[in-house]
């Protein structure tokens, strides 16, 4: 096949960006396709570690820092997404003209962000295009073939707009993660949060939490500190300083206040062997398996007891992760019925697109 992602403007496809779950999708989704021999071109940001057959830049350093600023450690825009605005007409309008100089017939269009990549995919009406990772609201779906990141996140979407009837074409394929480098598996006697600092991923949960059982709580991620008053604050962190946060600590917490549709952190912490306890709802019903890889909680006592709980040393934890969300069973080969690459196969050889 020939896949060709589109990224977003205010990222780079690189592990720099990799705060951003959709860059970091686009990121590993394309190497993962090209080491299975596709041919994979990355429509994104100046500068690429994908592994690709071609990086098409589409936006540049100057203008990314013209409309975000430079700092990652600041919350994006709260407009980020809205596709009337200069960096995604600039971004889509660059991107339409590089793909006209590279679509061939039988190409696939790889969105990832829904309404916001709609002016590129009403410009190759002729072309199979997807949305290859639905991690945001119904309203925001533009294509007619969508995967998903979890059974919840589809049955929420797909009930919501569709009265409970569903596209039998749609998948559920979860997020693809790269096996992780050497890590050492030690708990330090830390939790930890990881991810925005607002009140939706429930960062003062967290603080609360740590309070109740007297264990420190660092907390990495955008955002100011100001949920979290308790908690050592490290700001962003990516690469190796991630991954060593992860794996000595004692549990990550992701105590959600919103239906997450996957919530990628939880798999970035079992695939390091790291117990996650999280909220009760959204794709953690699926990710999270009481009292094996971690709990999910409705109540502050649960949470503490969750705290609390050995779940063993935590290899495990990694194996089953590492069997179930790296890039072998995402594209088919392991187990996964429903993998990435057969239901792209599936869809360019569906009557329902020819």
């Amino acid at each position: 096949m020939r896949l060709h992602f589109l990224a977003l403007p205010h990222t780079s496809t690189t592990e720099a960006y990799a705060w951003c779950a959709f860059t970091a999708d686009v990121m590993h989704g394309a190497t993962m396709l090209h080491l299975r021999g596709h041919e994979v071109f990355v429509y994104g940001g100046p500068e690429n570690e994908a592994s690709c057959t071609e990086h098409v830049p589409c936006v540049s350093a100057g203008d990314q820092e013209h409309w975000f600023g430079t700092d990652h450690s600041c919350l994006m825009p709260t407009n980020l997404f809205d596709e009337t605005q200069p960096w995604w007409r600039s971004f889509n309008a660059r991107t339409i003209r590089e793909l006209r100089a590279r679509l061939e017939p039988g190409d696939v269009i790889m969105c990832i962000v829904g309404q916001a990549h709609a002016e590129v995919v009403d410009a190759f009406p002729d072309h199979l295009a997807v949305e290859w990772m639905v991690g945001y609201p119904p309203e925001r779906r533009y294509t007619k073939h969508a995967n998903y990141t979890s059974y919840a996140w589809r049955n929420h979407c797909e009930g919501f707009g569709h009265m409970c009837f569903a596209n039998w074409y749609d998948s559920v394929v979860p997020n693809p993660f790269p096996l992780p480098g050497d890590f050492e598996r030690a708990d330090a006697g830390y939790l930890l949060f990881l991810g925005r600092k607002n009140e939706s991923k429930g960062l003062h949960i967290a603080n609360d939490i740590a309070r109740r059982t007297g264990l420190p709580l660092i907390a990495a991620g955008q955002g100011p500190p100001d949920l979290a008053p308790d908690a050592r604050h490290v700001g962003v962190v990516v690469g190796e300083a991630k991954s060593y946060l992860l794996s000595h600590a004692r549990a990550l917490l992701v105590p959600s206040v919103y239906v997450e549709p996957f919530g990628k952190v939880v798999v970035e912490a079992q695939i390091r062997g790291v117990p996650t306890i999280t909220s009760d709802f959204g794709a953690f019903s699926e990710t999270v398996q009481n009292g094996i890889n971690g709990q999910r909680c409705r109540t502050m006592p649960e949470f503490v007891a969750a705290v609390e709980h050995d779940y063993g040393n935590g290899y495990e934890i990694a194996r089953d992760a590492q069997n179930r969300y790296c890039y072998d069973p995402v594209t088919g080969g392991g187990r996964s019925p429903a993998a990435l690459e057969a239901w792209l196969g599936r869809l360019q050889r569906s009557d329902w697109y020819h």
